[in-house]
């Protein structure tokens, strides 16, 4: 499948530069002709009688440096009615006036040619308007937390994931521990079952395999075996039933029974495994990285997914993050390859620094407890870890959230 490149987008983005600014010069003029500065919206609204808001605006889409960043600022024609009034009833020329309904229309012919409405164009210009498309991208995924948690009847103040990478005792691997769960989950309608977590091979869309599921041993020493692979005593108490569901593609659901609704019956699951001898250490191709992720599929207000790694794995550095799309009508990540849908979603990865990394995320009861028990189970201390971390609010769902490092090269 060919690559989109910005190429792609050059009708559109040429289309909207010139609108855009066409309609921005028209504003100036028409406020530099009555001696107003769009410096001061203030004492335009006090001078000309307007409202507070509209002259803010008006100001905004004229001082912008970017014209991508003014679009959500521009008014609407209602708006731009008043305005003209105002600044003709102060002397604004006619010719000007006219040379702004003029930019107004053409701006409305572009929004006709490439989006249709406001609102799809403002989800369009995100895309190029840099300095506020993490800001108005968060506010889309807000709205569509809100519309998923009303579909599915679920939600979640946080999901999380923690994953610590350690060496193994077989020379050259590593074993991985991994820990995840929902804080705050609650049901919004009655006997909802969902699906806390899931383990399945990485490439298993390649190859399904039940290898993970087979190898996966609980973290907790009072899990037996077999088990939904629960850290009791990190969990709330009663929990409703917990049962496993095999997916023909070698996925295994572990599913939460249906119970009461509301913040009164909120849980927090946590769950966790150990996989020894899980991958190897150094690259099996030039340029291979060490790949986390994380499947995002339930509402949440946030995400935060932690990778802590072993002190003596000092290769391991370089992080990068990025999210991808699992519709299951796309291209998906990873047998897809390496830039299969990759969402416009900033995601960037801090650094928890070392001995030990500060875990403390006040999203999750108990998290930096949770962390040192995981580390003491592989046989080790916190201070032994330097990790790095992914902070995502209204994470976007389906989607695959991916943590990368570098890996050791082959001598």
């Amino acid at each position: 499948m060919p690559r989109v490149t910005a190429l792609d987008s050059k009708p559109f983005l040429d289309h909207g530069r010139s609108a855009i600014q066409a309609l921005r010069r028209a504003l100036a003029d028409v406020l530099r002709s009555v001696g107003a500065d769009a410096e001061q919206p203030q004492e335009i609204s006090r001078k000309f009688g307007l409202d507070k808001t509209l002259t803010w605006r008006i100001a905004r889409v004229v001082r912008e440096d970017d014209a991508w960043e003014a679009v959500a600022h521009i008014p609407r024609k209602p708006s731009i009615a008043i305005f003209v009034e105002a600044m003709t009833r102060y002397g604004a020329p006619a010719d000007r006036v006219d040379v702004l309904w003029q930019a107004h229309r053409e701006f409305e012919q572009f929004i006709e040619t490439h989006s249709g409405d406001r609102e799809t164009l403002e989800m369009m210009a995100s895309g190029a308007a840099r300095k506020s498309a993490s800001k108005r991208l968060e506010a889309f995924r807000k709205d569509a937390y809100v519309g998923n948690s009303a579909i599915w009847g679920v939600s979640a103040r946080t999901q999380f994931s923690l994953r610590l990478v350690s060496p193994s005792k077989s020379e050259g691997m590593l074993d991985l521990a991994t820990i995840t769960g929902l804080a705050g989950f609650r049901r919004l309608r009655s006997n909802i079952s969902w699906a806390i977590t899931s383990i399945n091979d990485w490439d298993q869309q390649a190859a399904p395999s039940n290898r993970h599921f087979d190898r996966a041993v609980p973290l907790d020493p009072k899990v037996e075996r077999g088990q939904p692979p629960l850290l009791l005593d990190f969990c709330n108490q009663p929990l409703p039933h917990i049962g496993v569901l095999e997916h023909p593609a070698g996925t295994f659901r572990y599913m939460l029974g249906g119970g009461a609704i509301g913040n009164t019956a909120t849980a927090d699951v946590v769950m966790g495994w150990v996989d020894r001898d899980a991958v190897p250490a150094t690259q099996s191709y030039p340029g291979e990285r060490g790949e986390h992720g994380v499947n995002l599929s339930t509402p949440a207000e946030w995400v935060i997914q932690d990778v802590l790694l072993h002190r003596d794995l000092s290769f391991a550095d370089n992080p990068e993050a990025c999210v991808y799309s699992q519709l299951p009508g796309g291209p998906l990540y990873p047998t897809a390859g390496p830039d299969a849908a990759i969402l416009p979603v900033s995601a960037e990865v801090i650094d928890l620094g070392s001995g030990p990394p500060n875990t403390t995320a006040p999203e999750v009861d108990r998290y930096s407890e949770i962390a040192e028990f995981a580390a003491a189970q592989m046989g080790f201390a916190l201070d032994d870890y330097f990790g790095y971390r992914i902070r995502l609010r209204y994470p976007p769902i389906p989607s695959l959230l991916v943590l990368s490092h570098a890996l050791k090269p082959r001598v």
